[in-house]
């Protein structure tokens, strides 16, 4: 497959197996237009995406019509998708977070039984997860901010028995989560320049 070059910056979007290109801003290159870029290796809905420090694109879990997924691949610069190992939880509606030492938190998500609290890590160089210890609250379709020392801030989603109140956050030195906050079950978040978590309680 041709290569793609779209300047400094262009978003992946993923669509049922397809993968295409929004391309970003360059004298040479038409804003606000999309171009197919590759297909995934596995049709799925749901799945959460990270950009690898190597440039590649991880995706995680997922559904089809036939259940939650546990599958990963990695899509590269290049335009190929590559299979990557397993979650060691099938989840959807879940999260995924580059740590500052190039492994990435997933966390939360449902599967077949509901929302999870379970979170793990996967470490690109050696293409393994690992679990690590899980949330208070289980949880789909939340937010998770890096912060600015690295630390990653999970809010909201839902859980059980309706939307999560709780703001929890995940420490890569005790690779633990703490919640530090309970807020109503409505929020937003953003990510401002100074890379602090904002929350509207």
């Amino acid at each position: 497959m041709k290569r793609v070059v779209v300047g400094s910056t262009c978003t992946l979007a993923f669509a049922i197996g397809s993968v295409v290109l929004l391309k970003g801003s360059s004298p040479i290159v038409a804003t606000n237009t999309w171009a197919a870029a590759g297909q995934l290796t596995t049709s799925r809905d749901g799945a959460c995406s990270v950009l690898l420090n190597d440039g590649r694109i991880l995706i995680t879990g997922g559904m089809v019509s036939g259940g939650t997924l546990a599958t990963s691949e990695t899509f590269g610069p290049e335009g190929s998708s590559a299979p990557a190992a397993p979650l060691t939880n099938p989840r959807s509606n879940h999260t995924c977070s580059l740590l500052a030492d190039g492994t990435v938190l997933v966390s939360g998500g449902r599967d077949a039984t509901g929302p999870l609290n379970s979170a793990e890590l996967y470490d690109p160089a050696e293409d393994t997860w690992s679990t690590v210890a899980g949330m208070t609250d289980a949880r789909a379709g939340h937010t998770a901010t890096t912060l600015q020392d690295g630390r990653v801030a999970v809010a909201g989603g839902d859980g059980v028995g309706g939307p999560i109140r709780s703001i929890e956050v995940f420490s890569p030195v005790t690779q633990s989560f703490k919640t530090v906050r309970q807020c109503s079950p409505r929020h937003e978040r953003s990510m401002p320049p100074h890379y602090c978590l904002m929350v509207a309680c």
